[in-house]
């Protein structure tokens, strides 16, 4: 499906783990397959090798579109409701003049066996120069369209800095019909100033609301406190124990119906 990348700027050196499927909102449309080609340490865009899959009864693989994509920065790639795809991304410039757009999200939509992208649209915009650190963008099964949830890093004083969160509700051609802040105050159970440099992870939930974890890591292991955080705000507990062991090198995933799948640490 593509070769392994070879980064020309750093002699010749292999770089695995750079490539990623995601599925079509259809299963019999199959899946998109999405690859960084080259990125050098002076290059202002990164190319990626976009490539659209179906597999037929028999197991066999059809590539039915491929193009070139190039991009500033690595995408956040959702499927759309109508069997395209969306690559989201944000963008930061400098202007002097103070009514200006400085801090923005930005996509770009591709059909189904398509391998032409159509011109960006701009999902959201501040003239605020915000950092943001993450995003998350899913199709939403409880209202209409998609969500992408932008995760800020505030600039504040505080020893540990809670993350601003700001959801977007879009259809699959970018037009948006509502913005929002996501209010999170956490539950004091987590003892969030004891913790050394925790990681805050959200993530939208396709029937509503949010999976809201923090995650400690020591060595091998993290420490995770997990809650559901429902649109008025209020953090809900899990049946897990707080805090739940998980490998540090796994990966959460959250599941059509709204199920978690985290892996614990194997012992012996």
């Amino acid at each position: 499906m593509g070769p392994s990348l070879i980064d020309s700027s750093n002699n010749n050196t292999w770089v695995p783990q750079q490539s990623f499927i995601y599925p079509n909102v259809n299963n019999e449309q199959g899946f998109l397959y999405f690859a960084l080609l080259s990125s050098g340490l002076n290059d202002l865009n990164s190319n990626y090798n976009v490539t659209q899959w179906i597999i037929n009864e028999h197991g066999i693989f059809s590539k039915i579109a491929e193009m070139v994509l190039a991009l500033q920065v690595p995408p956040s790639v959702v499927s759309t409701v109508d069997g395209g795809y969306m690559f989201i991304y944000p963008n930061i410039t400098t202007s002097q003049d103070p009514f200006s757009s400085r801090t923005g999200l930005y996509s770009v939509y591709c059909g189904y066996g398509s391998n032409i992208v159509r011109e960006p649209v701009i999902l959201y915009e501040t003239i605020l120069e915000l950092n943001i650190v993450g995003l998350n963008c899913v199709i939403s099964h409880s209202e209409v369209g998609q969500i992408c949830l932008i995760t800020i890093q505030p600039n504040s004083t505080d020893l540990i800095p809670i993350p601003v969160y700001i959801q977007v509700n879009y259809l699959s051609l970018g037009s948006v019909f509502d913005v929002k802040r996501v209010y999170a105050t956490l539950p004091t159970i987590i003892g969030i100033n004891q913790l050394t440099d925790p990681q805050f992870i959200i993530n939208p939930l396709p029937f509503g609301g949010y999976f809201y974890s923090v995650v400690q890591t020591t060595n091998m292991s993290s420490d995770v406190w997990g809650f559901v955080l429902d649109e008025n705000g209020k953090f809900n507990p899990w049946d897990l124990s707080y805090p739940t062991l998980s490998d540090s090198n796994a990966s959460h995933q959250i599941l059509t119906n709204n199920t978690l799948a985290m892996l614990q640490p194997i012992v012996g």
